[in-house]
């Protein structure tokens, strides 16, 4: 039986909240690598950002002079992307800490899509490590692994186009305004 948006959407709403632990597999900054976006938590779900869309991603955020906020922006746009079909029901992300220090950056950007997409409900961002024995990393890494070995994958895995990855991630540079 395949699982449409609102089936879907019903067997969460039964369950009233979720929490969601986020795990990545390849580095969204090698960009000659697929990156893998799952979440697990008797639920799961799970994302590709191809190295294609990465490369050219990239590029867009060298021509606005910002290549630096790359990495942040995009993995926080994959975030969003994986969990935006689940918003309503989330109460509580938690998401790998992938680089120290930038916590705080990752929470606020996921807090400016959240008002650029007008989702009134914020959940708890969070951030932890995710241990290898933890449904998330199993999850991502598997499909990491099968993409990388060209193997046939058991589940539909959402591909996130650059169109959909640019429309978010990339913010144009204030306009100075003369006074």
């Amino acid at each position: 039986m395949w699982e449409t948006e609102e089936t879907r959407f019903n067997s969460y709403a039964t369950l009233g909240y979720m929490k969601v632990e986020i795990d990545q597999s390849g580095k969204i900054e090698e960009t000659n690598k697929n990156t893998i976006l799952a979440f697990s938590n008797g639920k799961n779900d799970v994302v590709v950002i191809k190295s294609k869309t990465k490369r050219q991603l990239l590029e867009m955020f060298r021509r606005i002079g910002q290549p630096k906020l790359f990495i942040y922006r995009t993995f926080t746009a994959g975030i969003f992307l994986l969990v935006e079909p689940y918003l309503p029901f989330l109460t509580t992300i938690s998401i790998d800490t992938e680089w120290l220090g930038k916590d705080r950056l990752i929470s606020d950007i996921f807090s400016e899509f959240l008002q650029k997409k007008k989702v009134l409900y914020k959940p708890t961002i969070t951030f932890c490590f995710v241990g290898k024995n933890s449904p998330a990393h199993i999850l991502a890494w598997s499909t990491y692994k099968s993409f990388s070995q060209k193997k046939p994958h058991k589940r539909k895995i959402r591909a996130l186009s650059l169109e959909k990855l640019a429309s978010l991630a990339l913010k144009s540079p204030q306009k100075k305004t003369e006074v």
